[in-house]
């Protein structure tokens, strides 16, 4: 469980813990890839601490371990940040495909590029993603299903980087027209969740921007998002400026995770969250406007 205030403000360690929690749930078998994408999918937009022991209550007291042997079955593929690769157990007999399962997808990958040889696999989730923590910011619910069949052989459209940014807002642009509003979009390194106010039932519905196409993830009626904003206002350029510097405010030295959350600030005006993690468990995040004049900076935190 998080301790703390249960009506506090959910920030960046706080929904990792409770990230930890659901990863290691999901690993040892006690929940299905699409209750881990559903939950996950939550702790990135619960407001509160209370919000998010809410979500891992029913696993927090289970005593989960790590499986040290090989994986027999691959399990169905939940969205993931990362495009991680998981591949069938290797034949007993081949002692040096018997490493463990990511220095496996560095060697595939190797051969994948050198040699030209075509892979099927199964893309996995961000263990890491989390949806950051200004206390400022207006959260939406936005859970994102899980693919059917992908290939890594296909050439990504998006990252984020600042030309993937802009093939993102020109796909946005061609899939629903240049100046739709929108009340959130959240940025991760290899999809994107943008929710669009839906007249027809007088709420939200998000979609899940991923390699070039959009797919329906999760409808809401919560208006605590009712500030919308234009896709095309988004500065990739001061997005990518602030993701180089961030590091270096928020004290968190080679960042491994990082994810960019556009949407309400406590202002009322639309803004931009920029949250980073390592490896070492250090947290960080800076608010920015849409165009990149820095409104608050939460350095590292343990």
């Amino acid at each position: 469980m998080i301790y703390g205030d249960p009506s506090a403000a959910a920030r960046s360690h706080h929904r990792r813990r409770a990230l930890d929690v659901i990863e290691s749930a999901f690993r040892t078998g006690w929940i299905t890839g699409p209750d881990h994408d559903l939950r996950a999918a939550q702790v990135e937009t619960a407001a509160t601490v209370g919000e998010l022991n809410g979500l891992i209550r029913d696993l927090a007291g289970r005593t989960i371990a790590e499986s040290s042997g090989p994986v027999d079955l691959v399990l169905p593929p939940p969205i993931g940040a990362d495009d991680r690769v998981v591949a069938p157990p290797p034949p007993a007999r081949s002692p040096g495909r018997g490493i463990g399962g990511f220095l496996w997808v560095a060697v595939a990958a190797s051969v994948l590029i050198v040699a030209g040889v075509s892979a099927f696999v199964l893309v996995g989730r961000n263990t890491g993603s989390d949806s950051g923590s200004s206390g400022g910011f207006t959260r939406e619910s936005t859970a994102a299903p899980s693919p059917s069949h992908e290939t890594p052989t296909a050439v990504p459209r998006y990252a984020l980087t600042r030309p993937g940014i802009a093939v993102f807002k020109q796909d946005f642009a061609d899939e629903f027209g240049s100046g739709t509003p929108v009340t959130a979009v959240s940025l991760f390194d290899t999809y994107v969740l943008v929710t669009i106010p839906d007249a027809s039932f007088d709420g939200n519905q998000t979609w899940l921007y991923r390699r070039g196409d959009f797919s329906k993830a999760e409808r809401s009626t919560d208006e605590r998002g009712s500030v919308t904003f234009d896709v095309q206002d988004i500065d990739e350029a001061a997005i990518a400026a602030t993701l180089r510097s961030a590091p270096r405010r928020v004290d968190v030295r080679r960042p491994t995770e990082r994810m960019v959350v556009v949407t309400s600030h406590n202002d009322g005006e639309p803004a931009i969250l920029i949250d980073l993690a390592n490896k070492r468990g250090d947290h960080g995040d800076v608010t920015t406007t849409l165009a990149g004049r820095v409104l608050e900076v939460h350095r590292a935190t343990g």
